[in-house]
């Protein structure tokens, strides 16, 4: 049985080789690496002021790239987000509405075209749109490295369903790699960090690699040499907590809720230990300045904001994603960026620098974002628009899904969410919500109501009806001024 230890120093080892052979920067073209977490929330660096968080080798993209300020994920939840990252589309075109339904097909896969266009190219980690698009996909990618979960041959007689999964989804699991089904040992993260530092050290072309670890999403288990490291830290207090409210009213979930909180915070650990090997192996290859890294995640996550936990929620923390570029070409280093962007940007953006074209997608939403790094561009969009559905009925198909909440953002700081149904977890809030977030970051002061601001919000919500309109969204539960 391979370990990741092995992997790790096999990734050094020959990105050491390819460093005798060429100097930093030597190729022309540029590489591609997309760094995509799963569930982290925006703050959670040292270099972004989490009180007790330690986290060098992530800070190096606070130090050495440009920080954005203002990404979204199209919808706050992993199923949708990671589809309109690969497509480039709205939920409404994709049709991936839910983490319950997948498509039988995507009527457009960005990354295939790196691939034609002679990237090498490699999925390393999570595979998320279904079986059914799985053979399509593989074609993209010339390294396919996916975790599959757990090894079925861990489930002991008597070991529960739950048992098995938050045992061995990181530990000791299964991964497909190129077709072949293999058990590695090990922590899932360490071995997909180190399998990324051995395809970046080794690839002798200009790669494009999508790094997509599962942490630290759920079940919450962290390496051994993390595990207790911030045990008793707590949920560092912020001004929008409500811990008395929503999800909190049984007083029960708040220590659980906060136990997990500390062990989320070992999972982003064990992230940064990753990111110090893959780090080494480009700067030992001479490919760190030469290669186009972005960090980022799917969605949020929340902690207590407004008595809400967990995402698939309109506000900030579920909402917004951390987002990071390194490429000291053209990202300045030690900046940061407020203009409003989207996940469905990342495969634009490095298109656009890898000259890589695309062919006219239907329904899509994204843009590049070179023109905010290269200055020429303020904004690179007028409005964003969030969506979360409901699940569809798998039973009855032709029923609609549910439009829960939808929002529109705008590039001057102001959001307007609005629900059709009741928000999740807190029932007793207003269904419109309309925030000046240049002003009031944290959502604490609700302007929906106040009727200074009467214009504005009925120019809000015919903003948000229109833009609904546009990307084909039912509109007709809006009740707009």
């Amino acid at each position: 049985m391979k370990t990741w230890k092995t992997l790790c120093v096999l990734g050094l080892a020959v990105a050491g080789s390819v460093a005798a052979a060429s100097d930093e920067g030597s190729a022309t073209r540029p590489n591609i690496l997309v760094i995509m977490t799963d569930d982290l929330r925006m703050g959670m660096l040292q270099s972004e002021g989490h009180p007790y968080m330690v986290t060098p080798n992530l800070d190096r993209f606070t130090t050495e790239g440009v920080r954005f300020n203002n990404c979204y994920a199209t919808s706050p939840v992993c199923g949708p987000s990671r589809a309109s990252i690969f497509t480039g589309q709205y939920s409404t075109v994709h049709m991936r509405r839910d983490n319950f339904y997948y498509p039988d097909s995507f009527n457009s896969y960005l990354p295939q075209h790196f691939k034609d266009a002679g990237y090498n190219t490699a999925l390393i980690g999570k595979y998320y749109e279904g079986d059914q698009f799985r053979n399509q996909a593989r074609q993209a990618w010339n390294r396919w490295f996916v975790n599959l979960g757990p090894d079925p041959a861990k489930r002991t007689p008597g070991m529960s369903h739950e048992e098995w999964w938050n045992t061995y989804l990181y530990q000791d699991q299964q991964y497909s790699v190129d077709g072949e089904r293999i058990v590695l040992e090990g922590h899932q993260t360490d071995i997909l960090f180190a399998e990324a530092a051995r395809f970046v050290g080794e690839s002798d072309e200009p790669f494009c690699v999508f790094l997509s670890p599962f942490s630290p999403h759920t079940p919450l288990n962290m390496t051994e040499r993390n595990r207790g490291k911030y045990r008793g830290y707590g949920i560092p207090d912020r001004p929008n907590l409500e811990m008395t409210k929503g999800y909190f009213r049984n007083k029960k979930k708040l220590p659980i809720v906060t136990e997990m909180y500390e062990q989320y915070c070992e999972m982003i650990t064990d992230i940064d230990d990753g990111m110090g090997v893959l780090f080494e192996a480009l700067e030992q290859s001479g490919q760190l300045d030469n290669t186009l890294i972005i960090f980022t995640s799917d969605n949020g996550l929340m902690y207590g904001e407004h008595g809400f936990a967990w995402k698939r929620h309109a506000w900030e923390e579920s909402a917004k994603v951390p987002f990071y570029i390194r490429y000291p070409k053209l990202a300045k280093p030690g900046t940061e960026n407020d203009a409003l962007v989207s996940l469905a940007d990342i495969f634009y953006t490095c298109a656009d620098l890898g000259d890589v074209e695309f062919p006219e997608i239907e329904g899509g939403m994204g843009r590049s974002m070179l023109p905010l790094l290269t200055g020429e561009q303020a904004q690179i969009r007028n409005e964003f628009i969030q969506i979360e559905y409901n699940k569809p009925d798998r039973q009855n198909p032709v029923l609609p899904e549910v439009v829960l909440w939808a929002s529109v953002i705008r590039p001057d700081g102001w959001k307007l969410s609005m629900y059709q149904e009741p928000a999740e977890q807190r029932p007793d809030l207003a269904p419109i919500q309309m925030f000046q977030l240049s002003h009031d970051a944290l959502e604490m002061d609700n302007l929906a109501a106040n009727p200074e601001f009467s214009p504005l919000l009925e120019s809000l919500q015919r903003q948000l009806k229109t833009g609904l309109i546009g990307i084909g969204a039912d509109d007709s539960w809006l009740k707009t001024n």
